[in-house]
């Protein structure tokens, strides 16, 4: 299921239940890479990310599968042992394919994040008060 089809009670619970998982990615510097790789760049044929995705997702699928299934999971809103029973081989790899080809998957889980210095805090009094 899209994150964009989901109502908002939804969605933060599809949140909830997946960040334990991507904050296990997240904190193994080598799988980061590997997911931050399989995002597709702007313009870019299907082809050359599935080239790149053939390369780097077996690496991720060894040491953080456990991880992948439950993000899976949780963004079809099911428990792990629910979408393990349910799903196959290849449910799993078009899942992975379509949560990584999701534009607000990408923006929320994989855009830098921006520096404070860039943009203001939206608090009045903290953006007109002169540093000492």
């Amino acid at each position: 299921m899209k994150l964009s089809e989901l109502t908002a009670e939804q969605g933060l619970e599809a949140i909830a239940n997946s960040l334990e998982h991507i904050g296990n990615i997240a904190d193994d510097d080598d799988a980061l890479s590997l997911c931050q790789k399989l995002v597709p760049q702007e313009g870019e044929k299907y082809i050359k990310v599935f080239a790149r995705g053939a390369k780097t997702a077996p690496r991720l699928l060894k040491t953080h599968k456990d991880d992948v299934i439950g993000i899976l999971a949780a963004f079809e809103l099911q428990s792990v042992e629910e979408y393990k029973k349910k799903h196959k081989l290849m449910d799993i790899i078009k899942g992975m394919v379509d949560l990584i080809n999701e534009p607000e998957v990408r923006q929320l889980f994989f855009s830098a994040p921006t520096s404070a210095a860039e943009e203001p805090s939206g608090d009045a009094q903290e953006n007109t008060e002169e540093e000492a």
